[in-house]
């Protein structure tokens, strides 16, 4: 590590931080010791560097007392180690130190670390594989199943040699070397595998007469494991005549079970598992499902991957062992097995709610108190509504009405920062019937703004805090830091000095507007109603519009009567966002240019006269005294905005379209907002490429209430909010039977649990648990289907 801190290490601490609740559930990670090796450090600043990481360290572990990386992650053990620069003695003894650390912290304690390289290995291969498709379920199950799929592999050298031989040598003749061999008491958990005789006659009393004979020749309780080599299983060769051989014998053997005529039921002398399948209350298991690694996002704004992966519950069979003869017990079918030590609570059934974000499962136990809580997924439960046609999620384009699956509940909302939304359908539908102020209490109020695409029914909008526990779920977030700031405005001062660490408003977001005192400066600076650390003139959001607008011969009567009209809509528009401190200036072109107002007051101008000259159409005209305008702009305090209209094709394409390249050259590192409007069908592909050359956005209305329409939403854009809306859930929206839309075929209600199936589903699902002589029962929570 370079010595650098401040935003580098706090990002660092802050990602270590969001890790805290992922991988978890192994005793055997996460009990090693933090060391950081800082390079480069002269000795006389080595004290200076400990005592900012430490400060450091404790800022984020005060914030997070319940739950930090440092505790979780490594047991609240910290080394810091203060690297000189290379060549120097200060150099080689700190690595001396790094040895020592090695050998001593890491190697040091017998009770810590894995049995073998192998179970370290197997350890590390589950958690990368988990960490690649994003699953941050706990590790017990997948152990379990890792740990099922490795016996499975080694059966086959278990029978023949009956220890664990490498899967390469399972299928090779001749003798297999004694130290390739590895004793399976010693492979297994730790756990003395003992199987005799008596206790097979036990198990399989069927077979304890042969056993018993078999005995008699040999004593199996006495004879070595690794002295034992059945050969290689001929079946599975490649080799082409004992593969015919083999597929032969199938064939009769099949043919033969086909003409047998005796009754059907096997009732052997043995136990067998019960079929069934469990009947607890919850879900048995739940699994996370990479279904491909890399979908493709295709929106209207543009593509882009994303990895994708979903989390789907399931009913494990009955552990119940029928006795020889029964094909029945009694009680309920469980999937509960508990043998002698084990603990009934130590095996659960998961709660059957899922995230309405991402349809995850919550991961408590059945019937739990308090929140759910889940790991999370994709947000394919979500759709985004804003007052602002296009949206950027960092460098993620969309545009209002896509899903919001791309995105995962926890990491969206850290993208969206401060005084982020959500939305949430209205509890009173009407606003004045809505019981939410917006006060810093309820965090929640209802949404008068104009959204994108309408909502079916009246919504609110509700800050991150309150949108979770309103869901009834544990925030997905986990650090304080981070959950501070979501709850903080977003009011952001634009000023260049803060372009690499931004300076918000410090006061809690929605907050009522900030007096600036009477008693004279405090240390901080007022911007309408918000207040600010910065010591300049901080310009917290304020904006200098500049409108270029066509005043030529095409524009006369309606058209500029539209014109003038839709621009007093954007004013009102801006005033009524809070933008009152705004300046605007306003240029007409022709032939020639005009500046007919700058920088005035915005309030100022909602009623101004704005003349209309006929002429010709030159955009160099135009667009140069826009760049007059803004060459006098404070961009200490303003982030300039220009609006550039025309209806027509102007007699010099290119000189217009360099002069817009200039103007984005020059004022774009200030924030510039370029927007370029066509009116009308006549060949506006040139306006198109201004508003590209100037790094803006183009939009193109055919009528005057197309036009008005326009520059509200280019006003409204300026401080615009956008937030994802929930919608059904792909559980609620698809069958769980067939998986297919539930709107593509007749449906039906199921009874008590309300749940709903395709009829001709529901048809299947009853007529095969008539033929097992079995009550049907939803597949979603397994209640009985009443008629």
């Amino acid at each position: 590590m370079e010595m650098r801190y401040d935003k580098e290490i706090d990002d660092l601490f802050a990602r270590f931080q969001k890790g805290v609740a992922l991988i978890k559930g192994d005793p055997s990670l996460f009990r090693g010791k933090l060391y950081m090796s800082v390079k480069d450090v002269n000795p006389n600043d080595q004290k200076g560097v400990l005592d900012e990481f430490v400060t450091k360290v404790q800022k984020l572990v005060g914030a997070n007392k319940e739950s930090n990386f440092l505790l979780d992650l490594y047991s609240g053990q910290l080394d810091i180690n203060c690297s000189p620069p290379l060549g120097t003695i200060g150099y080689y003894q700190s690595l001396m130190h790094a040895q020592n650390f090695v050998e001593n912290s890491l190697g040091g304690d017998k009770d810590m670390g894995f049995r073998s390289g192998k179970a370290f290995l197997n350890c590390i291969r589950l958690v990368l594989a988990k960490i690649t498709i994003l699953d941050w379920t706990s590790l017990d199950e997948g152990t379990k199943q890792f740990q099922l799929s490795e016996i499975c592999s080694q059966l086959p050298g278990v029978i023949r040699t009956g220890c664990i031989v490498p899967q390469e040598y399972v299928t090779k003749e001749g003798v297999i070397a004694s130290y390739l061999k590895e004793d399976i008491l010693s492979g297994s958990n730790g756990k003395v595998l003992d199987v005799d005789v008596q206790t097979m006659c036990t198990e399989y009393p069927a077979m304890a007469e042969k056993w018993g004979v078999l005995n008699a020749h040999v004593n199996f309780d006495k004879l070595s494991d690794w002295t034992i080599d059945f050969g290689f299983d001929c079946c599975s060769t490649s080799d082409e005549t004992v593969a015919h051989v083999h597929n032969a014998m199938k064939m009769l053997l099949q043919r033969f079970l086909d003409m047998n005529e005796s009754v059907r039921v096997h009732m052997c002398g043995n136990g067998h598992e019960c079929q069934g399948m469990c009947d607890e209350k919850g879900i048995c298991r739940v699994d996370v499902f990479l279904k491909q690694s890399s979908k493709t996002f295709t929106g209207a704004r543009g593509s882009f991957q994303f990895t994708f992966q979903e989390m789907n519950g399931s009913r494990k069979k009955c552990s119940m062992l029928l006795p020889p003869g029964q094909q029945t017990h009694q009680g309920a079918h469980t999937c509960i097995h508990v043998s002698d030590g084990d603990q009934v609570g130590e095996i659960i059934h998961y709660c059957e709610v899922r995230c309405p974000c991402c349809s995850y499962f919550c991961k408590k136990k059945h019937g739990h108190f308090g929140s759910h809580t889940t790991s999370h997924g994709n947000m394919r439960n979500t759709y985004f509504l804003s007052d602002a046609e296009e949206i950027d999620v960092e460098e993620r384009k969309y545009k209002t009405g896509e899903r919001g699956i791309a995105e995962m509940c926890n990491v969206y909302c850290s993208k969206m920062g401060r005084e982020h939304v959500h939305y949430v359908n209205c509890d009173q539908r009407s606003t004045a019937k809505c019981v939410y102020s917006g006060s810093t209490t309820d965090q929640r109020r209802h949404c008068i703004r104009a959204l994108d695409p309408k909502p079916e029914k009246e919504v609110d909008e509700i800050l991150h805090e309150q949108f979770w526990k309103t869901l009834g779920w544990e925030d997905p977030c986990t650090s304080k830091l981070e959950l501070e700031l979501f709850g903080k405005c977003g009011y952001k001062c634009d000023a260049p000095i803060h372009d690499d660490k931004p300076s918000y408003c410090i006061l809690p977001a929605w907050h009522t507007p900030e007096p600036k005192p009477s008693s004279g400066f405090d240390g901080f600076t007022y911007v309408s109603g918000h207040k600010f650390e910065c010591s300049h003139v901080a310009s917290g959001g304020k904006i200098h519009h500049v409108f270029v607008l066509d005043c030529s011969g095409s524009m006369r009567g309606h058209p500029w009567n539209d014109l003038l009209a839709a621009v007093r809509e954007y004013i009102y528009n801006r005033i009524a966002d809070g933008g009152s401190l705004d300046l605007v200036s306003i240029v007409t072109f022709d032939s020639s240019s005009k500046i007919v107002y700058e920088a005035q007051n915005i309030t100022t101008l909602t009623k101004a006269g704005i003349p209309y000259r006929g002429g010709g159409t030159t955009f160099a005209a135009g667009l140069r005294a826009a760049s007059e305008v803004l060459s006098r702009v404070n961009f200490d305090v303003y982030k300039p905005a220009v609006v550039f209209f025309s209806d027509g094709q102007p007699c010099d394409p290119l000189p217009g379209e360099q002069l817009a390249l200039h103007i984005k050259a020059c004022y774009q590192k200030y924030g510039l907002l370029a927007f370029a409007v066509g009116f009308g069908r006549i060949n506006l592909s040139i306006l198109e490429r201004v508003a590209q050359k100037m790094g803006g956005a183009y939009h193109q209305v055919l009528t005057g209430n197309e036009l008005k329409t326009t520059f509200f939403s280019i006003s409204a854009s300026l401080s615009s909010r956008a937030g994802l809306a929930l919608a059904n859930p792909v559980h609620e929206r698809n069958c769980v039977i067939c998986g297919q839309d539930l709107a593509s075929e007749e449906t039906v209600n199921l009874k008590p649990c309300d749940h709903e199936l395709h009829t001709a589903c529901l048809e299947v699902l009853v007529r095969n648990a008539e033929q097992d002589g079995e009550c049907a029962r939803c597949p979603s929570c397994r209640c009985k289907i009443s008629s």
